[in-house]
């Protein structure tokens, strides 16, 4: 869920947020990274104290994609193509981040997800991102787009791999 007031730290925006988004529900800092600054919040007293202890700072809320809890996919995006993939995991966590203590793995994409990875890199105008995906209902969901990726594998190995799907 994105609004145009995206980022904010303004207690009165939280009502308008627990109209689209049911508990528990995930509130990022907006300019966070390694999955440092990402809070599982399980009710309105848990997300005004996280908000307190970071009260200058802007947040980002999302909805808990519960099929995806501590586990995702990440992309890594080089202009039009997908150059490098993971599945992330965590087993005592709601994160899958690797700094954060998850784990990964291998991970040959489907057509679906590296059409959705490069077009998401597209929307916010990257050429070299990583994007991760979470594993929604009906299919693959973007959960965001990071210009600042670390890169964990070696990419050329993985290009020939994720270009199989294609013959290519």
């Amino acid at each position: 869920m994105t609004y145009s007031t995206i980022g904010f730290n303004q207690y009165d925006f939280l009502g308008v947020a627990e109209e689209k988004l049911t508990y528990p529900f995930v509130a990022k800092e907006a300019f966070g990274s390694f999955g440092e600054q990402v809070y599982l919040v399980q009710n309105r007293e848990e997300l005004l104290a996280v908000m307190k202890q970071s009260d200058s700072v802007e947040f980002l809320f999302q909805e808990m994609i519960e099929n995806s809890t501590g586990r995702d996919v990440r992309l890594q995006v080089v202009g039009d193509e997908v150059a490098a993939s993971m599945y992330r995991y965590s087993e005592n966590d709601f994160r899958a981040n690797i700094t954060a203590g998850g784990k990964m793995k291998d991970y040959i994409p489907s057509k679906e997800e590296c059409e959705l990875a490069v077009k998401a890199s597209h929307a916010v105008g990257t050429s070299f991102a990583g994007v991760d995906l979470l594993f929604g209902k009906d299919g693959p969901i973007v959960c965001e787009v990071n210009s600042n990726l670390k890169i964990y594998k070696p990419a050329p190995v993985w290009r020939l791999r994720i270009k199989s799907w294609n013959g290519s």
